[in-house]
């Protein structure tokens, strides 16, 4: 297993972890669209200018963006049918069940990526996709010829050095986040919590991102913290 498919999975079983994913026609439903096959990702990626790094590959055959990201594997109706199922089924709509990042963050799928970039490239040649979004900031990929892929802020910052790190922060801080929102149901001034924060976020970031790259990983885990 490598270090991204353990971090993804940390990241399903604690989206899983206070309900289980309901069912429609049988099948788990997932905060998230279902994840590319091989075929998919081919077929979304051939005629792109560069070649996917095998960690992203890993990472789209995970799940495929938001359920409001497009995907050409669904269509319309399908995609209506899907949001009203996932309005009106309480156990994931108000009950419990979480996305790992909160909805204000768009996860873009690959089919939106590559829409983007096709877009962008106009103007900026840099091979990089898009994939999570906020409404001040987006986190891309920096697509090179290696095996490790680059997370940019915006598009000029290197937060964190892999997508791998990335989702690795991401496990780590919800792994943390229930025992953490526990303290700060105890009388707290506004100022303590804010403090609280910032020090379980540093601790993480300190394990995986080079100091100086610290403040442009925070902003999406500080993102996260506070919305979840």
């Amino acid at each position: 297993m490598s270090e991204l498919t353990d971090a993804l999975n940390r990241i399903s079983n604690w989206m899983e972890a206070l309900n289980s994913f309901p069912l429609k026609d049988g099948q788990k439903i997932a905060p998230y669209r279902p994840g590319l096959s091989d075929t998919d990702i081919k077929n979304f990626t051939d005629n792109l200018p560069f070649k996917l790094p095998q960690e992203v590959r890993e990472f789209y055959q995970w799940h495929n963006g938001s359920w409001s990201s497009q995907d050409y594997r669904f269509s319309d109706a399908q995609d209506k049918e899907m949001i009203e199922f996932l309005y009106v089924n309480p156990g994931l709509m108000y009950g419990g069940l979480r996305p790992f990042i909160d909805e204000e963050v768009d996860f873009f799928s690959l089919d939106k990526a590559i829409s983007c970039f096709g877009y962008a490239s106009e103007f900026d040649k840099r091979p990089y996709l898009p994939i999570f979004t906020t409404e001040n900031s987006f986190y891309s990929l920096l697509i090179l010829e290696r095996d490790t892929t680059p997370v940019l802020l915006d598009d000029y910052e290197i937060a964190f050095p892999s997508l791998t790190v990335l989702m690795q922060c991401i496990a780590e801080l919800l792994e943390n986040l229930d025992s953490f929102k526990s303290t700060l149901k105890c009388s707290l001034t506004v100022e303590k919590k804010l403090e609280l924060e910032d020090r379980l976020i540093n601790e993480i970031i300190r394990n995986y991102v080079e100091k100086s790259k610290s403040r442009y990983a925070s902003i999406l885990l500080n993102k996260i913290i506070t919305r979840l």
